[in-house]
């Protein structure tokens, strides 16, 4: 697979991802988490990025789950939820700025 050229790019791209971005991707609700996890695995992405990600990312989507409660087709037919997972999604992409600036991860 690593010669694969299409493979390559992905990999490029995941390895390029800002740590910002990623706790992002992992803080939104309806993101496959296994797909996240796997490429992030098998690219060269720092372990603490990747980590840090994750505990922010999670922290974040649990409280959505907890509170909101919804799936992805009743989140599309009460606009709230959606506006509930944007300031989420918003405040862990906030957080991860900061923890950014104090551990210097990307």
């Amino acid at each position: 697979m690593k010669e694969n050229k299409k493979f390559q790019k992905v990999m490029a791209f995941i390895e390029k991802v800002k740590f910002e971005q990623l706790t992002a991707i992992i803080a939104v609700p309806f993101t496959p988490a296994f797909m996240v996890n796997i490429a992030s695995g098998i690219s060269n992405m720092p372990t603490k990025k990747f980590f840090w990600a994750l505990f922010i990312g999670k922290i974040f989507l649990v409280l959505f789950w907890g509170f909101v409660g919804t799936s992805l087709v009743q989140s599309l037919t009460h606009p709230m939820a959606l506006v509930k997972v944007v300031l989420l999604v918003l405040l862990a992409f906030i957080i991860s700025k900061i923890i950014n600036k104090k551990f210097a991860l990307d």
